[in-house]
């Protein structure tokens, strides 16, 4: 009968949690779900899926070794590259389904945080409200609708585990139960360094709510405090590693500002206004964009009113540390976890992001949710009031994150709203031009890309923008001007000599063209494009055996490269190869299965080998695909006219 009874006890216990949990489940993806249909966006998602050949190509070893070995757009996390490469594997290029995973990977980290929190503190409504302020944030819209941003969410999943860890960890502790908390670190420290202020966090925990600092006698706390920090030795030592780690890769991939573009001053003033514009933003999120510009100068009294609003904060809640320790956990928790991204040690060109606040915004939550839980009357009816405040600010941050999710749609939407709600952003400006151009609105691109310009005259990345616009209008001198002003501003710049390549080989100055695709290659190794145009000028010099090799450079780093496949098969055909040309025809119509041109391609190897009923197909299918193309109707007519000879005769 005990038995019994206690079973009832513990279900009555975990019935409601779970049913918390599904609620929040619910909510996050009534947010979140329209994600599905959006797209990639161009700033980082190309470096990090759509344009990466080791992600585009799927799990192999040689990609998990690079992402061990690699440095890649100046950060060293080879689970984010695994996982990835695991989206590219498992759905391709469908953007939607990659949005899906950060999804998923954000309701888990909901749900993880709900569970640490009810373990540590034993209040399930605070634990809920805390991880409903936590999934459904608009400043964590940034974190989830960006794929390039699969980091932030893979980093704080493990990093969530090991807090789970530590919580059955803490109050028994021992060598087993210890291992999974360094082991759930040491992958979220291979996911994203900014994990590197865990250990400070669970020291705070010890504090509050674990009480592992309970003790009153001086001497048995300050012993009891060192036993604790003797106990994060080693997950203090892998921060350090990760961080050296981190600092090396940043400076490698030239992240890293000097003090000549950003003075120390500047950078100290911008932090604690930084500190101070997060604050306001979970208040009122409703001023939000991809990229906040660091700024040419900060007057010295906002400086200081920022840095004394910070300190004033912090002498209040060190006050209330032994009345309501959970405020001066929750702020601490906030400082600490932006550290590594504040700004002392610049990294970027960005002020602040809001992606930042993805673990940081924990620590608002728990100072405000449990310091007004605490003010709170334990009656029932002010219970139900305190609940029903908080239901009503839950659906305020569901209406406000919805709006703020659909910005995401696309790189035209994201942009023209950080460009409204910021200034002197050229950097919006720049990647809005971009997306214009892929969109063949080339005069407002072009508009953008000016404007952007006005703001930096001195970024090559707007250059080479204008310069594909200006090539895609057809006006090809002013494309190669652009060209060569980027070279002037960065000799090594692989994107404007490859395109610089591309307009000379179209201008029959095939020598040039070479050289400028060899110095591509020699700035970015694992340039397929490059490699692929390079093979082109090569078969239009009647060099089909270089060409080849060109070509199969292209498909060694990306294999999935179809025009590079398409190419390759060209080149067998000229050397009479028709069964491979056959198989390259083929397999670049795998990838590209609405391309008219590959099915002529493949139509005229049908016809060399006397497969008339196979070319007749391809033509057809060409023509239906491009009905304005003379060439595939000439094609098919000649196709027609073989097939009904010998019935003729």
């Amino acid at each position: 009968m005990d038995i019994d009874n206690q079973r009832k006890m513990t279900s009555l216990h975990i019935r409601p949690g779970l049913i918390m949990g599904l609620v929040l489940v619910c909510l996050t993806l009534a947010v979140y779900v329209h994600v599905r249909d959006f797209d990639f966006c161009n700033y980082d998602d190309d470096q990090y899926v759509y344009q990466n050949p080791w992600v585009l190509n799927g799990f192999s070893a040689q990609g998990v070794s690079w992402a061990f070995t690699n440095m890649h757009a100046s950060n060293w996390h080879p689970l984010t590259w695994l996982s990835h490469m695991a989206d590219s594997q498992l759905y391709g290029m469908n953007a939607g389904n990659h949005h899906l995973t950060n999804v998923i990977l954000h309701i888990l980290n909901t749900l993880l945080l709900f569970a640490a929190f009810c373990r540590m503190t034993g209040m399930r409504w605070q634990s809920f409200f805390l991880a409903a302020l936590f999934a459904l944030h608009p400043l964590h819209v940034e974190s989830v609708a960006w794929v390039a941003e699969r980091k932030d969410l893979l980093s704080t999943f493990f990093m969530l585990l090991a807090l789970n860890s530590y919580a059955r960890y803490a109050p028994d502790p021992s060598r087993t139960r210890y291992l999974p908390v360094l082991g759930f670190f040491i992958c979220g420290l291979l996911s994203k360094p900014m994990v590197v202020t865990f250990p400070v966090l669970l020291l705070l925990l010890d504090y509050w709510p674990l009480g592992r600092l309970s003790s009153r006698a001086t001497a048995s706390r300050k012993a009891t405090a060192l036993a604790l920090l003797a106990e994060k030795a080693p997950l203090l030592a892998c921060s350090a590693l990760s961080t050296a780690i981190s600092f090396t890769a940043q400076l490698k991939g030239g992240a890293v500002m000097s003090l000549t573009d950003a003075p120390l001053q500047l950078r100290l003033a911008n932090g604690l206004v930084s500190y101070c514009a997060y604050l306001r933003d979970m208040i009122a999120p409703f001023r939000l964009g991809l990229f906040y510009p660091f700024p040419d100068a900060i007057p010295f009294s906002v400086a200081a009113f920022a840095g004394a609003t910070v300190l004033a904060i912090t002498l209040f809640v060190l006050r209330q540390r032994n009345k309501q320790p959970w405020l001066v956990v929750g702020w601490l928790w906030y400082l600490v976890t932006l550290l590594p991204v504040i700004g002392i040690i610049k990294i970027g060109l960005q002020a602040r992001a809001d992606r930042y606040t993805y673990m940081s915004l924990v620590g608002i939550g728990i100072a405000v949710i449990w310091g007004l839980a605490s003010l709170w009357s334990m009656s029932r009816r002010s219970k139900a009031l305190g609940i029903l405040c908080g239901a009503a600010l839950v659906i305020a941050l569901m209406v406000a994150s919805y709006r703020q999710v659909h910005y995401w749609r696309n790189s035209i939407t994201l942009f023209e709203h950080t460009l409204a709600v910021t200034q002197n952003n050229y950097i919006a400006h720049n990647n809005l031009g971009l997306a214009l151009i892929n969109e063949g609105r080339l005069a407002e691109a072009i508009e953008q890309c000016r404007l952007s310009l006005k703001i930096n005259p001195r970024c090559e990345e707007t250059y080479v923008n204008l310069g594909l616009a200006f090539t895609r209008q057809g006006d090809l001198q002013q494309a190669v001007q652009n060209y060569h002003i980027a070279l002037e501003l960065k000799p090594d710049f692989p994107v404007a000599h490859n395109n610089l390549g591309m307009i000379l080989a179209q201008q029959g100055n095939a020598a040039d063209a070479i050289k400028h695709y060899n110095l591509a290659i020699k700035s970015s190794p694992d340039y397929a494009e490059a490699y692929n145009n390079m093979g082109n000028v090569l078969l239009s010099l009647n060099r089909p055996a270089e060409a080849r090799d060109q070509f199969l450079l292209a498909l060694q780093i990306n294999p999935a490269y179809a025009e590079a496949h398409n190419n390759l098969g060209n080149a067998f055909t000229i050397a009479q190869d028709f069964d491979r040309a056959q198989a390259h025809y083929q397999h670049a119509l795998q990838l590209l299965p609405n391309n008219p041109d590959i099915y002529c391609n493949l139509g005229n190897i049908y016809v060399l080998k006397g497969m008339l009923t196979e070319a007749v197909f391809c033509f057809r299918t060409a023509v239906r695909l491009n009905p304005a193309s003379d060439n595939a109707r000439r094609k098919l007519e000649r196709a027609l006219q073989l097939q009904q000879a010998p019935s003729a005769k």
